[in-house]
């Protein structure tokens, strides 16, 4: 009879720790393989088989800051040309197909998602209602918990003019009170 049948049962064929492998070298390796750019116009121009500086610089973008611009040392700084000005060195750049559609992904601006809370636009209703653009009398409400001064009532009915949606909504809702029914009932908030 073998062994380990004596010895309380078959034993089950574990994995085996490696010695000769390097676990971190072997991790690292992974991760690099699974990296990518987040960019997705950089995406499309991707070559995985280069290096990152390689690619970096056939797509137009400077790998390392300093070295494009170099840095200036004092008397470098100091010197100055005939016209009174520093004089520093100007590497003209041509523009890539990449840099291009960075710059034009770059120069547009996302559309503002600010939105006031519920709580906090039924109470700046009730206080244009009750107040008009009196700030200070909104001040010395009663509803104003928070004890917020007038300047800062102020910025908070400008912010709210500024969301257009919720703005929007509570004319609306303001243009229906005629019909019997309250502001704040018919305003939608989201």
């Amino acid at each position: 009879m073998p062994r380990s049948v004596r010895r309380g049962g078959k034993k089950n064929k574990r994995s085996k720790f490696r010695y000769r492998k390097n676990t971190l070298k072997a991790r690292y390796k992974r991760t690099k393989r699974a990296r990518s750019t987040m960019c997705s116009e950089l995406n499309a121009f991707w070559n995985h088989a280069r290096s990152v500086q390689k690619n970096m610089t056939s797509a137009g973008l400077v790998y390392d800051v300093n070295k494009h611009f170099g840095s200036l040392s004092t008397t470098e700084s100091l010197k100055r040309n005939s016209f009174g000005e520093v004089a520093c060195k100007s590497k003209e750049s041509t523009k890539t197909p990449v840099v291009e559609a960075l710059e034009k992904a770059a120069s547009v601006r996302p559309p503002k998602r600010l939105r006031l809370s519920k709580g906090e636009l039924t109470f700046i209703v009730s206080m244009i209602e009750k107040h008009g653009s009196d700030y200070i009398a909104m001040a010395r409400d009663s509803q104003n918990i928070f004890q917020l001064t007038p300047s800062k009532l102020r910025h908070r009915v400008e912010q709210f003019k500024q969301i257009t949606i919720q703005y929007n909504a509570y004319l609306k809702a303001k243009s229906e009170v005629e019909s019997g029914r309250a502001v704040t009932d018919t305003m939608d908030v989201s």
